[in-house]
C-alpha cells in the first residue's frame, strides 16, 4: 500500500493529534516526486496527471476530516471567547466603580496640578523676557506692566509651592526693575543726545548768522568810511548797494537778539541760558512765543 492509501485510512486524531503533520507532508513528497512520467507519450502524461489527482484528493479528504473535527471546536470557542468578553468588560465597569471615589481624588489633584504648573509657565515668561525676539529691550510700558502682573501674583493660586513662586516673583521683579531703569536711562540719553545735537545745530545757525551779519557791518562800515572819504552819502538801501537785502536783515536780527540777551541778562538770566533760551525761540521749541525781526 503506498503512501496516499495509507493516509486514505488515517482517522482525524491521527493526522490532526499526534504531531504527525510533517512526517506525512514528507512521505508523500518523496513518494509523488520520485514518480518519472515520460510526457512524450499521451499515456505517460496521463499518469502524471493522474498521480497530482491522487495528491489532491488526498488533500481534500484531509481537509474535511479537519474542518469536521475543529468545527465543534469553534463553536465551543465562539461561546467561550463571547463569555469571556462579557465577564472581562462587565467586572471591568465594576471595577471602576468601586475604584471612582479614588479616581475622582486623583483626577482633581492632576487638574489642581495642571493648574499650578501653567501659573508657573506664565510666571517664568512674565519674568525671564526682557527684550524682544530681536534682542531689543523691550518699551517702557511694556516692562511696566510685566512688573504689575508680577506684583499682581496671588501665591494662593500655587498650594504648597507657593515659596517657590514667591522667590521666582521676587527675582522676576528685581531682574525686571532693572531693565526698566536701564530703559529708561537709554532713553534720558537718546533724548539728552537728541536736545544736545538741536542746541549744536541751533548754535552752528546762530554763529553763522552772526558771521554773515559781523560781515555785513563790516562791509557797511567800510561802505561809509569810503563815502566819508569821497564825501559821497552812503545809501543803505539800493540796488547793487554794498550792503544786500539779505545782510540788513542779518544785521536787524543781530542787534535784535542782542537786546533780548541783554535785557534776560539784566533780570538775573546767566548768559548762556539767554542764548540757549533766545536759540530755543528762534527754532520755534517754545509754543506761542516768537521774535519779530
Amino acid at each position: 500500500m503506498n503512501t496516499l492509501e495509507k493516509i486514505g485510512g488515517l482517522s482525524a486524531s491521527d493526522l490532526f493529534l499526534n504531531n504527525t503533520a510533517e512526517t506525512t507532508i514528507e512521505a508523500v513528497r518523496t513518494e509523488a516526486l520520485a514518480m518519472v512520467f515520460d510526457t512524450t507519450t499521451a499515456k505517460g502524461r496521463d499518469e502524471c496527471i493522474s498521480w497530482a489527482a491522487k495528491v489532491t484528493k488526498t488533500k481534500t479528504g484531509i481537509e474535511k476530516l479537519g474542518k469536521a473535527l475543529v468545527d465543534p471546536i469553534k463553536a465551543e470557542a465562539k461561546v467561550i471567547d463571547k463569555e469571556r468578553k462579557l465577564y472581562r468588560d462587565e467586572l471591568e465597569a465594576i471595577k471602576a466603580e468601586v475604584r471612582k471615589p479614588v479616581t475622582l481624588w486623583e483626577e482633581e489633584q492632576a487638574a489642581a496640578k495642571a493648574k499650578v504648573d501653567q501659573h508657573f509657565f506664565e510666571l517664568e515668561q512674565a519674568g525671564v523676557s526682557t527684550s524682544s525676539v530681536t534682542g531689543e529691550l523691550l518699551s517702557e510700558v511694556q516692562l511696566s506692566k510685566k512688573i504689575a502682573h508680577l506684583e499682581s501674583i496671588n501665591l494662593e493660586d500655587f498650594g504648597d509651592r507657593s515659596e517657590d513662586a514667591e522667590q521666582m516673583t521676587a527675582a522676576g521683579l528685581t531682574r525686571i526693575k532693572a531693565a526698566l531703569q536701564q530703559r529708561k536711562d537709554a532713553d534720558e540719553l537718546a533724548e539728552l543726545r537728541k536736545v544736545k545735537a538741536e542746541q549744536e545745530a541751533a548754535d552752528a545757525r546762530a554763529a553763522d548768522e552772526k558771521r554773515i551779519a559781523d560781515e555785513a557791518v563790516a562791509k557797511h562800515e567800510a561802505a561809509k568810511k569810503e563815502a566819508a572819504e569821497s564825501k559821497v552819502a552812503p545809501v543803505v538801501v539800493a540796488k547793487n548797494e554794498s550792503v544786500s537785502k539779505r545782510d540788513s536783515e542779518a544785521i536787524k536780527k543781530v542787534q535784535v537778539n542782542r537786546q533780548l540777551l541783554e535785557s534776560f541778562c539784566l533780570h538775573g538770566m546767566l548768559e548762556a541760558d539767554a542764548k540757549r533760551l533766545i536759540g530755543a525761540i528762534v527754532n520755534n521749541k517754545i509754543p506761542n512765543i516768537q521774535i519779530t525781526y
